[in-house]
């Protein structure tokens, strides 16, 4: 068994405390798993890369920026319908435009984005072609058995798969029971936070790489999961003090339109506050002046000379009423 003690100066994964992801400001949750995601790659130098359920591309995008930083030659594969179901939740076209552009601009030279079902993909590749394979779709044991029966048979010789939420055993989830299977027939390491990952060394030619976690007694495997642990919840931190000052820039845009369109509703209340007092001024100066009109008649020469004619009608007037 090969001891590594984290401690020391001579730590072979000093780079996780490093690495920062590309694709962050997405909901996920994989970011506790990314610095290990980043580091299996760059050790496993795998071929072909394969990852059933990507969504958001967290997790995808770690593996991908360890080729680029390894200089790999790697081609890697993301197959998901991108429509979501029924325990990640359902989600709009939004999410696979965004997440497309983002991977096309990045990654398009090495990586290929089939959107269909696991089942159908599955006959695009060959047995024993794929080193690296991420299963992270539906979640119940009846989907995640069918995902490890159809695809394993396509892991080469020094394959390695990975498996999140094995530690997840609410909302129909049945990772457990898968793991609990293939641990018992393959060496293997799991990691306890963040809903859980599991590693199986599922080909014949275990990777050197992966020696020590698979071989490591639990004093050493518990070293090692508070190693990549403490660097997950890191990335976590940060992508919550992203997230936190994201929001407040947010609030704070909100408040900034919310003021402007006061300070407008004001403006146009005040504009036809003035307007109807302008209204109103005129109606008073109409009025006033029709009021002068009158007292002026009233004092005429004409006036005056007609109120015996006028007397005279209003007689006339009441004894026809009469």
């Amino acid at each position: 068994m090969t001891m590594i003690d984290a401690r020391s100066p001579a730590d072979p994964f000093a780079e996780i405390d490093l690495y920062r992801p590309t694709r962050v400001d997405v909901p996920s949750a994989w970011y506790g798993h990314v610095p290990f995601g980043h580091w299996l790659v760059g050790a496993v130098r795998p071929d072909l890369l394969v990852e059933l359920g990507t969504h958001n591309g967290v997790s995808f995008s770690s593996f991908c920026d360890a080729v680029i930083a390894a200089g790999l030659p790697t081609t890697c594969y993301a197959v998901d319908t991108w429509a979501g179901d029924f325990q990640a939740g359902e989600y709009g076209e939004d999410v696979w435009v965004d997440w497309s552009a983002f991977c096309a601009r990045r990654y398009g030279d090495f990586t290929h984005l089939l959107r269909t079902t696991f089942d159908e993909a599955a006959e695009q590749f060959s047995p024993g072609s794929i080193d690296l394979l991420h299963i992270d779709g539906l979640h119940t044991y009846e989907a995640v058995r069918n995902d490890v029966d159809r695809w394993l048979p396509k892991v080469s010789s020094r394959g390695v798969v990975i498996m999140h939420d094995i530690a997840e055993r609410d909302r129909e989830f049945g990772v457990w029971r898968v793991w609990d299977e293939l641990k018992a027939a393959y060496p293997s390491f799991e990691f306890h936070h963040e809903h859980g990952l599991g590693v199986l060394a599922v080909g014949a030619d275990v990777p050197e790489a992966l020696r020590p976690f698979v071989e490591a007694d639990e004093t050493e495997a518990s070293r090692l999961r508070a190693r990549f642990a403490a660097a997950g919840e890191r990335l976590k931190l940060d992508e919550e003090r992203l997230d936190l000052h994201r929001r407040l820039a947010q609030s704070y845009r909100d408040r900034e339109a919310e003021m402007e369109r006061a300070q407008q509703y004001e403006s146009e209340t005040s504009a036809e506050a003035t307007a109807l007092r302008g209204q109103v001024g005129r109606i008073s100066a109409e009025n006033e002046a029709l009021q002068a009109q009158i007292r002026e008649l009233r004092t005429s020469t004409s006036w005056r000379v007609s109120a015996p004619v006028r007397a005279a009608g209003s007689v006339v007037a009441k004894l026809k009423g009469r």
